[in-house]
């Protein structure tokens, strides 16, 4: 019996990709004028085209990452949407494989840019940030799979438990969590000139009830990981009872769902990894 750790480099398909549009037509396409010509044309008509779009993402590398985004952004905002291309998401995710800030800013906002990477596109990305050693990302990574509840593929499913466990050795807060520095404080008048301040008031469109679903709306890092957790834990419990058992227990407590955990462990006899318990 053999086992494989990573990925191979053969399932990255690179030589394959890079041969993509080895074309004549193609390659006398310039980016640089196809991107102004589009932007110019959505300016014009709020169209843009899918197929010019596609050729674009695929014709730059990961130095264009801004302007294809933008372009995806403005497809997205057309009525061409429906019609993003395949090779469209996979090529930008792949430009955005080197920029992870991005690409996790990009994928909370998957409405916005219509990326919606598949199986394939993230075991390549969990693959990458896992040799790197960049648990953080790809810890994250797996957090919106579980938002998605997509842990069909099986590589998909155990990369993505590794990357969390390796995570639990380092914690930290998911760098797309962290929020932004507040304004500067403007300097307040004394003495004599000192006038009663301006009241802006802003026209809103309607006022949100206050609401939690527990699931979306869960923004602590150690609540997304510990729900990820306990999700991975049902999805590897037919083939490993105590790995189930051990990466759930780890899931209520960084969940804090201490009630539930405490119910899991003494509801009937069960085996974990010292490894978790002690973690």
């Amino acid at each position: 019996i053999t086992s494989r750790g990573y990925l191979t480099e053969a399932y990255k398909l690179n030589a394959e990709w890079d041969q993509r549009l080895k074309t004549a037509t193609i390659e006398k396409i310039s980016p640089e004028t196809l991107f102004v010509d589009l932007s110019l044309k959505f300016q014009q008509k709020r169209q843009i085209n899918a197929i010019d779009v596609d050729i674009y993402v695929n014709k730059v590398d990961d130095r264009n990452v801004d302007e294809a985004l933008d372009l995806a952004h403005k497809l997205r905002s057309s009525a061409q949407a429906w019609k993003m291309f395949d090779s469209t998401q996979h090529a930008i995710i792949r430009l955005l494989s080197s920029h992870p800030e991005n690409l996790l800013s990009v994928l909370n906002h998957r409405l916005e840019y219509g990326l919606f990477p598949d199986s394939y596109t993230i075991n390549l990305l969990l693959d990458q940030y896992i040799v790197e050693k960049n648990y953080m990302v790809a810890a994250r990574l797996a957090t919106l799979q579980m938002l998605q509840e997509d842990f069909q593929h099986p590589v998909t499913k155990f990369m993505s438990l590794f990357a969390c466990y390796k995570f639990l050795d380092n914690m930290e807060t998911f760098v797309d969590l962290i929020p932004p520095p507040p304004p500067p404080a403007e300097a307040q008048p004394t003495g004599k000139s000192k006038k009663k301040a301006e009241v802006k008031k802003i026209r809103v469109r309607y006022l949100r009830n206050d609401f939690f679903d527990d699931h979306f709306d869960i923004k602590d890092t150690n609540h997304l990981l510990g729900k990820t957790f306990l999700y991975l834990a049902e999805e590897v419990r037919s083939v490993d009872e105590v790995l189930a058992n051990s990466i759930e227990l780890l899931g209520y407590a960084l969940y804090q769902k201490y009630e539930k955990g405490s119910a899991f462990v003494s509801s009937q006899k069960k085996s974990f990894y010292k490894e978790a318990v002690d973690k």
